[in-house]
């Protein structure tokens, strides 16, 4: 077991931060022997190095012959020097009489005979130690060797912040010590302030701790803590703090809570210019009239925001299920994102990554579904509700732009408050506009819309900036198409991606290695390479199709995507149409079932071929490619393109059973055989079973009666199954059986 001796003092004079910084240093080293070498100062925190488990040495000075003798008495392997009172020729003649390994901690740039030194704080540059140390000593300097304890961590990941509260907090920290003694001149400077709530930090080596406390007896509202080990979590719950340019603010910076920093001591020089070279707020000293006005400042935005919280919570008081949350940047961005769920979105996909990138965010949950404007319990049953709580949030701030984002109905919602407010921009993804022909072939007829329609909101804004990015299923670019062409509005269809075949863009995107905060960045500041060369094409780059596909579409909406009960004109021009734009997937689906019931096979190979070279994700055609290869009694082609569906792991997306069902119905028993056969043969613990073995014997019944009856038998077998589940399944089996039954012993088809 190696053995380690830190060598640190601590004392109402010189502090805590070194002993504390070294007591995280040496949980680093779980499977060695720690001893820490300390002389016995007054106000010190040896209790604390005990308490952690630790052997604590007492040295009567900070004479070099003294640590010699300790060294070599206690063999140790390694000595961790944190303290500023020894220097380049005391741990020189440390490494020449012992040949310990040496560390060293720095916080200031001195030079240093080690054999590894650490610099953890924010502001440390590895390359100033150049001329400094030894060629060969290892340097560790920066934010990635920032020593935090554990509680900062477990603070950061677990501890949020309430939304809404009715006082600002502010955490100080002027040293364990406060040598300065500043704590009790910020208390009198914040008495003067309303509506705040105080939370000190300071140990038992505070010299002036007694007058500490009688000072806050008879203050409610100041919280006084003594050697805390929630130091973490009185942080993540502030909304500011005052901190020396210490090791607090390493802790501080890690947390991401706004600070004003006040020197107090010559060593934190470094840290003090780093801070300014940035534009943060650091004092040179406790100045009470500078110290006020950025208190003031903190506070004013404070006040300003629980204006906003308490009329928002006002507002929602009436609403159990759903969600309001206004989360402000700590990063002091001037943009606003207002975020929209919804149910077909990955789920608050926009929420954790712009709380991901440190946005602004106002998030906006209707678990209800209900357009954000129904008459059923919804959000808002009066859409100017919402529009208030949205203003409110809005008004608040002087944001430089506000930006509504959402997605499916998420960006109905996006579009539909975006243009009454007239934000600065809108990103909606494959959003619903005319609720009349919703995305559902089955409305939610009960829903009483106030705005049906959201095209003549979007065409008459010349204000907002719109940016819309539709997939290539057919009833959004019907939405889409409602919108005219102007300068303010920038629409995409996604083609030619493996991501662009279904309705929820922002999935999919996710699931091919898009990086949606990329994304949203991009688009936000209007950067449209990253469509451009993903292949996205803007959607008016043929106005003749466009127009015709109105008149398709109304078509093809009021028979209920029934191709069979459609205009003759309508499956002519959708001929023309998925013919000359190939690649256009969910088009070429149509198209296909137009051939298939014209009879036109050939004919749909050769689209279907020419739509796959281009787009070879689009998986849901494999299916329609197969079934035409075995009517067309191609059996050697559909052989080998299920082999390649396998080789590309896209069996779980072709359906065979329902394949061979599709071919049974069109008498073409070799195929259906084939395909039986192909789904019963996968592994796979999911797939149903039963309707296969109910297909096989309804498919038997004309080739080989014995196989019938044995497949209905295998029925009734699982049938008990179902039976234990007790729910439709089970009402299905029995309906199944009987009409199989029936069938078999009837003779009939």
């Amino acid at each position: 077991m190696k053995k380690i001796l830190f060598r640190a003092d601590s004392s109402s004079t010189i502090g805590t931060g070194h002993i504390m910084r070294d007591l995280v240093l040496a949980t680093q080293y779980p499977n060695s022997e720690i001893i820490f070498a300390t002389q016995d100062l007054e106000g010190n925190l040896n209790s604390k190095i005990v308490e952690n488990g630790y052997e604590v040495k007492n040295l009567l000075s900070n004479d070099i012959n003294e640590l010699i003798n300790m060294v070599n008495e206690l063999q140790v392997e390694m000595v961790i020097i944190d303290h500023y009172g020894i220097d380049y020729a005391f741990e020189k003649a440390l490494k020449e009489q012992t040949n310990v390994e040496i560390m060293v901690l720095d916080d200031t740039y001195e030079q240093h005979y080690c054999d590894i030194l650490l610099n953890h704080n924010i502001y440390a540059d590895e390359n100033k130690y150049k001329d400094l140390v030894p060629t060969n000593c290892e340097l560790r300097c920066g934010q990635n060797f920032t020593l935090l304890r554990d509680e900062f961590i477990k603070a950061k990941e677990s501890t949020k912040k309430p939304i809404s509260t009715k006082r600002g907090r502010v955490f100080i920290a002027m040293g364990g010590a406060d040598t300065a003694n500043l704590n009790p001149k910020i208390i009198q400077l914040l008495e003067g302030f309303d509506n705040i709530i105080v939370e000190i930090v300071t140990s038992t080596a505070n010299k002036h701790i007694e007058e500490l406390k009688n000072l806050v007896s008879n203050k409610g509202w100041i919280n006084l803590h003594i050697n805390s080990l929630e130091i973490g979590a009185l942080m993540a719950k502030s909304d500011f703090s005052i901190v020396t340019p210490s090791v607090t603010l390493n802790e501080v910076w890690y947390m991401k809570l706004p600070f004003i920093a006040i020197k107090t001591a010559d060593n934190q020089k470094y840290m003090c210019k780093y801070l300014e070279e940035r534009k943060l707020i650091i004092l040179d000293d406790f100045n009470p009239y500078i110290l006020t006005k950025h208190v003031l400042n903190y506070m004013k935005s404070f006040s300003m925001l629980a204006v906003a919280y308490e009329k928002i919570n006002r507002l929602l008081s009436k609403y159990d299920k759903n969600r309001v949350y206004f989360q402000k940047s700590k990063k002091n961005k001037k943009k606003l994102w207002i975020s929209f769920s919804s149910r077909n979105t990955d789920k608050f996909a926009f929420y954790k990554n712009l709380c991901a990138m440190e946005e602004n965010i106002l998030f906006i949950n209707d678990n209800t579904a209900s357009y954000y404007n129904s008459s059923i319990n919804g959000l808002c049953n009066n859409v100017d509700e919402l529009i208030e709580i949205q203003r409110k949030v809005i008004d608040t701030y002087a944001w430089e732009k506000v930006i509504c984002i959402g997605s499916s109905m998420g960006g109905y919602a996006s579009l539909l408050f975006g243009s009454i407010l007239k934000v600065d921009q809108v990103i909606a993804f494959s959003p619903q506009i005319d609720l009349e022909k919703p995305f559902s072939i089955n409305p939610q007829k009960k829903i009483t819309l106030i705005y049906k329609d959201l095209s003549s909101l979007i065409n008459n804004n010349y204000e907002t900036k719109y940016t819309i990015l539709s997939s290539t299923h057919l009833e959004d670019i019907y939405n889409v198409l409602k919108i005219k062409k102007k300068n303010n509005i920038d629409l995409f269809l996604l083609n030619y991606c493996s991501f662009c075949q279904g309705h929820n863009i922002l999935k999919e995107m996710s699931t091919n290695g898009i990086s949606l905060q990329k994304l949203f960045l991009d688009l936000s500041n209007e950067n449209y390479l990253f469509l451009e060369t993903n292949n996205f094409n803007a959607l008016f780059s043929n106005l003749e199709v466009i127009d015709n596909y109105h008149k398709f579409f109304e078509d093809y909406n009021q028979n209920k995507f029934d191709v069979s009960q459609c205009t003759i004109e309508s499956k002519n021009f959708f001929y023309a149409c998925a013919f000359q734009y190939s690649n256009w997937t969910q088009m070429v689906n149509v198209c296909i079932d137009f051939l298939i019931k014209d009879k036109n096979y050939s004919k749909g190979v050769l689209l279907l071929q020419s739509t796959l070279s281009f787009v070879p994700q689009a998986y849901f055609l494999y299916k329609k490619l197969l079934f035409l290869y075995f009517v067309l009694n191609k059996k050697v082609l559909a052989e080998a393109l299920i082999e390649n569906i396998s080789a590309i792991n896209f069996e779980e997306h072709i359906n065979f059973l329902s394949l061979s069902v599709d071919l049974f119905k069109v008498n073409n028993i070799e195929g259906s055989l084939y395909c039986l056969d192909y789904f019963m043969n996968i592994e796979d613990s999911n797939k149903d079973n039963y309707l296969a073995l109910y297909h096989k014997g309804l498919l038997f019944i004309g080739i080989n009666k014995l196989e019938s009856i044995l497949a209905f038998q295998a029925c009734i077998a699982s049938m008990e199954h179902y039976k234990k589940l007790e729910d439709w399944r089970y009402e299905r089996s029995l309906h199944h059986i009987e009409n199989l039954k029936y069938q078999i012993f009837k003779g009939s088809k």
